[in-house]
């Protein structure tokens, strides 16, 4: 599986929707930054797809992370002289921005040279983290916070498994000229009027738009039925996926994921009324 967002285990069921794509529970589905490329001492803006099926409302964190050694070994971010630059908090999926460290430009010896690090988000329900106090403020992060945002073992074996949801995701960081570098691609899909029923399966059609398209792969995820399989390849900038609707009338959300191996991503969503 290409898709380095999320590490999702596989149970399908013959001839019916993949479990894993079915959104239940609160998850980060994707963190979409506006360029997959940018370069040292630039502002990023991402915008994060965070799912809470229950309503309850959410509290996160984002931060980028240069992994400079093995497991254990801080962000080369955090170890800065202004590690807060580097992560924010937030609630909801609304948009945010982190700045990339510029110190990174060592690391870009030709102008063709480039780096992949990771960004990293935290999302819980109300009051399940108390990492997420520890870092709203504005004095230093502590030792044992800075230890816990950099490698992920520490960060998860002391939170709940549910209410929470830890993503990452590659982000290239470059000076390559307009041409060389990461493009997101554009996604829209279509499909046909939904009806209830133990059979009802639904072909999404999408369509990306993007210059490498057949290095990509397409994801389906839903808050009601779903997607079987869970992936298919893109080629030739098409994609079909199989949406399972529910057996009773329903009001579901859908979203096909579009990305590559190297962190470029896309994504199309809808509403769908099963009638």
């Amino acid at each position: 599986m290409r898709r380095r967002l999320l590490l999702l285990p596989l149970f399908v069921a013959c001839g019916g929707p993949d479990q894993t794509t079915l959104v239940d529970e609160l998850r980060i589905l994707a963190m979409i930054p506006d360029s997959p490329e940018v370069e040292p001492g630039q502002s990023v803006h991402v915008t994060p797809i965070i799912v809470d099926p229950q309503g309850e409302g959410v509290e996160s964190v984002s931060w980028l992370c240069t992994i400079a050694g093995p497991p254990g070994t801080p962000c080369g971010e955090l170890m800065g002289p202004d590690p807060r630059a580097s992560l924010t908090t937030f609630e909801g999926s609304e948009p945010f921005s982190l700045v990339v460290d510029h110190r990174l430009s060592a690391a870009l010896p030709e102008p063709e040279s480039f780096l992949d690090i990771e960004l990293r988000t935290l999302t819980c329900s109300p009051g399940v983290c108390p990492i997420l106090a520890d870092v709203v403020g504005s004095g230093p992060l502590g030792e044992p916070v800075v230890q816990a945002l950099s490698d992920p073992f520490t960060l998860l074996q002391e939170l709940p498994i549910e209410g929470v949801s830890y993503a990452r995701r590659p982000l290239r960081v470059s000076r390559r000229p307009a041409e060389l570098r990461l493009l997101a691609p554009l996604v829209e899909a279509s499909f046909s009027p939904v009806e209830p029923g133990l059979d009802a399966e639904v072909e999404v059609e999408i369509r990306v738009d993007h210059p490498r398209e057949d290095e990509l792969t397409a994801f389906g995820f839903a808050t009601a039925g779903g997607f079987g399989p869970a992936t298919v390849e893109v080629v030739e900038g098409e994609a079909k996926l199989t949406w399972f609707a529910p057996e009773e009338p329903t009001e579901a959300r859908l979203w096909v994921i579009v990305s590559s191996e190297a962190g470029e991503e896309g994504v199309w969503s809808a509403e769908v009324g099963v009638r």
